[in-house]
């Protein structure tokens, strides 16, 4: 579950357990990603959403991948969902 641990901080968490959620990239994924809901976001909006242009760097897609891969070592394999075009969270979240 992604909530809010206090005003303006991220958490992920499950039961009273919650963990906060460092990084500004990292957040605004998980933002974009919770907003999203089942439909989810393609990457190129979630791209966009962490790393808005021209800020982007030339390999973007594989820091995306990178991004993803990470909070799915951190909250478990099921925490984000790939969708053909993008991202999902996973739907136990």
């Amino acid at each position: 579950m992604i909530g809010l641990c206090e005003i303006g901080s991220f958490c992920v968490g499950s039961g009273d357990h919650s963990t906060p959620v460092r990084g500004e990239r990292t957040r605004a994924a998980l933002a974009a990603l919770s907003l999203a809901g089942d439909k989810g976001v393609v990457a190129e909006v979630l791209i966009e959403s962490v790393w808005p242009s021209p800020d982007q760097p030339p390999t973007v897609r594989q820091s995306l991948a990178n991004l993803v891969a990470r909070l799915r070592a951190a909250y478990g394999a099921e925490f984000i969902e790939s969708t053909g075009a993008g991202y999902r969270l996973g739907r136990h979240v």
